[in-house]
């Protein structure tokens, strides 16, 4: 067996209160047209459903179908990155692919990626998804993430993923990373436990490592209300500041420290959900002080009148032409 072609990957299910959707997570690492040695993690942080007794039920019965199988779960609850770090100290391939309880792996994931890998210096490298809705009909395929991933400069990518996150650029079931690698930048970044692909795929690309793009899909990305990136406030909050977090960082390499004030206002502001009349007037001022704000919006103030006084020109001109030619 070509060991290059086919290291020993990892597969990690995250679960919590998965239940209804865990099944069919499960089956697709089933159906997977990899020949290669498959190791599986079920790491549940802590569910409160049945999912536990599926997840152990399903390792008990094909178990045997990879190297290795087991069902393990945190000491205690954890959230998204933390379950996900837990299940790294676990974790023995070259290659790790997380899926959580509720998407789907399509049938040549983990061959595809592997490909990729082995033909490549990337170590972190991340496909298209389908977005499926809760009943598994397809809403539309995430392909934005290469306009702005697709180039060979690890800083640009750093920067359009600061700057474009919000566009779907990144979606954390879509991720193969090398473990050692995930290991050697500090594991998933606890500062935001409910985010576990955009602050990584970030701090991948700022230490100069360029992050490779598989241009099809090769993961079905389930939104649906329960999840958390659509059920909770927080995910929200926690996702404005890794943003804004992100910006202050290309601000600060590129000495545009107004800039920088900028995206510290607007963390700010953004996680207040205290709506007192003191915070308020704090917002307030610090918006007052946001001068790259101010110059932004005087700038677009400027442009558009212009543009009013051409567009008004251009059409006297039309209308006294249109005199003189009748």
């Amino acid at each position: 067996m070509n060991t290059e072609k086919h290291p020993l990957i990892t597969i990690v299910v995250v679960t919590y209160n998965s239940s209804r959707f865990v099944n069919e997570t499960l089956a697709s690492i089933l159906a997977q047209t990899y020949t290669g040695p498959v190791e599986v993690l079920i790491s549940d942080d802590h569910s409160t459903d049945d999912t536990p007794q599926l997840c152990r039920s399903w390792v008990e019965t094909h178990r045997h179908r990879f190297s290795r199988a087991e069902f393990i779960y945190p000491p205690t609850h954890s959230g998204i990155c933390g379950n996900y770090n837990f299940a790294l100290q676990h974790a023995r391939g070259e290659w790790i692919k997380y899926i959580a309880g509720d998407d789907i792996l399509t049938p040549c994931c983990i061959e595809c990626f592997a490909n990729h890998a082995a033909d490549s210096d990337d170590r972190l490298l991340i496909s298209g998804v389908i977005c499926i809705d809760e009943d598994g009909s397809i809403i539309g395929p995430r392909y934005m993430m290469q306009d702005y991933l697709d180039t060979a400069d690890p800083y640009e990518q750093a920067v359009n993923l600061a700057y474009h996150c919000g566009g779907g650029i990144v979606e954390g079931p879509a991720f193969f990373i090398h473990t050692q690698t995930l290991r050697d930048l500090g594991d998933m970044d606890m500062r935001y436990p409910m985010l576990e692909d955009f602050p990584f795929a970030f701090r991948y690309a700022l230490s100069g490592r360029h992050i490779g793009v598989v241009k099809e899909p090769l993961v079905k990305y389930r939104i649906h209300p329960q999840s958390v990136s659509q059920s909770s406030s927080r995910f929200a909050r926690q996702y404005d500041r890794a943003n804004y977090d992100a910006r202050m960082q290309i601000a600060l390499l590129q000495h545009n420290y107004l800039l920088w004030w900028h995206h510290r206002i607007m963390r700010t502001v953004s996680q207040s959900d205290n709506h007192s009349p003191l915070v308020r007037c704090r917002n307030l001022l610090l918006k007052l002080s946001d001068i790259y704000a101010m110059t932004v919006f005087a700038k677009t103030q400027l442009r558009h009148k212009v543009s009013r006084h051409v567009s008004k020109s251009d059409t006297v001109y039309k209308s006294e032409t249109t005199d003189l030619h009748p």
